[in-house]
């Protein structure tokens, strides 16, 4: 198991609730937009454009964890997660 130093772990505790709120409130917004723009695409007939989402935020995700890994084990979860998102982009069609 990894675990974060001394410095680094109380870097992660600094951070101050008015983070939380705003992260909290951003999420919240996007969250509904996705879901107008979602339930849009489904009344109209088109959530086929959905699998183009599914499939370039799937992408993205697996690039940034092959980059941000630093050890084999990492590059794992990359892929797991990467098999996970294409399934579900499959799923979308």
């Amino acid at each position: 198991m990894i675990s974060a130093g001394g410095q680094e772990r109380a870097e992660l505790y600094s951070i101050g609730i008015e983070s939380c709120i705003v992260g909290a409130a951003i999420s919240a917004a996007v969250g509904y937009a996705s879901i107008r723009v979602l339930i849009r695409l489904v009344v109209r007939g088109k959530f086929y454009l959905f699998a183009f989402y599914c499939f370039a935020i799937g992408i993205a995700t697996f690039f940034l964890l092959i980059h941000l890994s630093k050890k084999k084990r990492f590059f794992i979860f990359a892929v797991l997660v990467e098999s996970i998102i294409y399934h579900a982009a499959q799923n979308c069609t």
